[in-house]
C-alpha cells in the first residue's frame, strides 16, 4: 500500500502546492482498493487539505472514504 500511494503521489507531484508534507494513514480498505480507486481517494484527500491544484491552478476541495 505504501508503494501505491507513493507512486500515486509521485505521478502528480506537478498538481501541488509547495511547501507541504503530507502524511497517509492506510486503512484496511485501502489494501484491497484498485488503483483507479487508491488514486481517486489520494487525489481527494490531497484537495481537501488544500495542497491539489487543477489544471486551472485552482485549489480543490472534496471528501474521502478510503
Amino acid at each position: 500500500t505504501r508503494r501505491r500511494v507513493r507512486e500515486i503521489v509521485r505521478r502528480h507531484l506537478g498538481q501541488l502546492q509547495p511547501g507541504f508534507d503530507c502524511l497517509f494513514v492506510a486503512r484496511p480498505a485501502t489494501a484491497t482498493a484498485n488503483h483507479a480507486e487508491l488514486e481517486g481517494a489520494v487525489v481527494q484527500l490531497l484537495a481537501r487539505g488544500g495542497v491539489w491544484r487543477d489544471e486551472s491552478g485552482a485549489l480543490g476541495s472534496e471528501g474521502s472514504r478510503l
